[in-house]
């Protein structure tokens, strides 16, 4: 969200001084590249968090005292002040049935380092000789599966980076009435 507000506060006061007045077809444009940017951003941060290859080894070193897992700076960190933590039970806690491994995660979402919702899963991979393979989870949440919940994740940061965004032009537009 802060990303976003401050590249779209620069670009709108840039576009205001260099051109007065829009018209409706360089206000899609501006519409169009604010969900562009703000879906991205949200993807990117989502994603270094969602599914790191949580067992190796690179994720065990970086996870804070309570186990939890935040992404690596500053690509966890581009929805500003909402961000994600997860946990995974360590490799050594989890459970092996047939050919796959199962443990628990916890997904935490926070706003400024304030916990907003958890979100409680279990998580399951296939042991194969090659690595694991992606991970599937399954949420004590309404969006039970994996992507369904990936994608409401997206969302949920796409909508505050919008936020941001509409909140920058308009602070732009504001500033732009006052310097007149």
């Amino acid at each position: 969200m802060v990303l976003t507000f401050a590249i779209f506060l620069v670009l709108f006061l840039v576009l205001l001084h260099w051109k007065r007045v829009f018209r409706r077809r360089t206000w899609v444009l501006f519409a169009a590249a604010v969900l562009a940017i703000s879906f991205f951003l949200a993807y990117v941060s989502v994603l270094t968090v969602w599914d790191p290859h949580p067992l190796s080894d690179d994720v065990s070193r970086n996870q804070d005292a309570r186990g939890e897992y935040g992404g690596p700076f500053p690509w966890s960190k581009l929805s500003y002040p909402l961000f994600l933590n997860v946990y995974h039970t360590p490799f050594s806690e989890r459970k092996i049935s047939g050919l796959s491994y199962h443990g628990e995660a916890h997904f935490s979402i926070l706003l400024v380092n304030a916990k907003v919702m958890v979100v409680n899963s279990t998580f399951s991979y296939a042991a194969y000789f090659m690595g694991p393979m992606p991970l599937n989870y399954i949420n004590d949440f309404p969006l039970q599966h994996s992507p369904e919940f990936f994608v409401f994740l997206i969302e949920l940061f796409a909508s505050l980076n919008v936020a941001g965004a509409v909140l920058g032009i308009l602070l732009a537009k504001t500033l732009q009435k006052a310097i007149r």
